[in-house]
């Protein structure tokens, strides 16, 4: 029997249809170009292979293209017969996921990998942010996401996917030293992933390292493929950090970029842009900065990140990231919270960053600090 590239069993008999699909899962793991390219030449090689099916229904979701994912769903249903138990719980589960089915597809992963680890695609639905643990909303779910991806590592060794995930549970627990290892490792192993690139990123910024971060992720984005999956989640970050840096012209670039990619991310990367950038301001001052410059749907997503939704306690990240700044300029957080903004001088925040965190610590103060006037 064929084997897949970590080591899983597969139905095929087709070697090029194997070595299509593993292309098709190292390009989808790392949201590289070129995805649906690779599982469809599995299935030419062999129009049989279910899991190849069940693969593009996986890209396709993240396209929204609902009627093609249906489309793969039910071929690799009728496909079905005489699997693998490896493959049968599979499709099973990447059926629960992309027919909406979120927390019956958490729970069938969980079990799942006790006895499959190594079954990547099934294992990657439960890690990093995006995933089914990290979009869950649940208490305590960074920590759950570290615990997940600690459990399955010892199955992976140096694998690049998993120590680039690991490194992003361990950045969302405070663990920086250890996530600068891994992601850096992970780099070492596929330099082409930009889910990879991305968490890097996200170590630059807890890092403070502003201009560095900024620097790197540009470069990155503009090398970036267009057609690959994270092109617009980058663009709004590199939109999002110039604007902190204070890089105004540059913030407003990956707007027009992002209109020539796909259509159906442009109003949330403009929308959240705008939202998040005026976050201490009022409606009006948002609407100004944003006239002319973003859809009517970028705009309604504006106006709603300019309403102030309540975080049940829970400072977010930029204003987390303000807190720890003024403690390091020798400030107790409550007196953070309490004045809005840092002193003009203190080094730790741009100006951009200094009006980001003002609106996060008015809207979301931690717990027994009162909201700022």
């Amino acid at each position: 029997m064929l084997k897949d590239a970590y080591g899983n069993g597969l139905s095929t008999t087709s070697a090029d249809a194997r070595d299509a699909y593993d292309l098709g899962v190292r390009r989808f793991l790392g949201a590289e170009p070129g995805v649906e390219a690779a599982f469809n030449a599995a299935i030419e090689a062999d129009a049989d292979f279910a899991l190849a099916h069940i693969g593009l229904a996986r890209e396709l979701q993240l396209r929204a293209e609902r009627d093609r994912v249906n489309a793969c769903i039910a071929r690799a249903d009728e496909l079905s017969a005489g699997l693998t138990s490896r493959e049968a719980s599979h499709i099973h589960t990447s059926k629960l996921l992309l027919t909406g089915k979120g927390a019956d597809a958490r729970r069938h992963v969980y079990e799942h990998v006790k006895e499959w680890p190594r079954d990547v695609l099934i294992a990657q639905m439960c890690a990093g942010v995006f995933g089914l643990i990290g979009f869950s909303g649940s208490p305590g779910r960074e920590s759950e996401q570290l615990s997940f991806l600690s459990g399955i590592a010892p199955a992976y060794g140096d694998d690049w996917w998993l120590l680039s995930q690991l490194a992003f549970a361990q950045l969302e627990v405070g663990q920086l030293e250890q996530a600068e290892t891994n992601i850096e490792a992970a780099l070492d192993g596929n330099s082409d992933s930009a889910h990879s690139k991305h968490v890097k990123a996200h170590l630059f910024y807890e890092q403070l390292r502003d201009e560095e971060g900024l620097d790197y992720l540009t470069g990155q984005w503009k090398a970036y493929d267009p057609s690959a999956s994270l092109y617009n989640h980058i663009s709004w970050h590199v939109g999002l950090w110039s604007l902190e840096s204070g890089r105004l012209d540059q913030m407003w670039q990956f707007r027009t970029a992002a209109e020539c990619a796909d259509r159906s991310c442009r109003a949330a990367v403009q929308g959240r842009t705008c939202g998040r950038g005026r976050a201490g301001g009022t409606l009006d001052e948002a609407e100004r900065l944003c006239a002319g410059k973003i859809s009517q749907a970028g705009a309604r997503l504006c106006r709603y990140a300019c309403g102030h939704r309540p975080c049940q306690g829970r400072t977010p990240r930029p204003g987390r990231r303000y807190h720890r700044a003024r403690q390091r300029a020798g400030r107790r957080p409550d007196e953070a919270a309490g004045e809005g903004l840092p002193a003009d001088g203190e080094p730790e925040l741009a100006r951009g960053g200094r009006r980001l965190c003002r609106g996060a610590a008015r809207a979301c103060p931690p717990r027994g600090i009162q909201r700022a006037a």
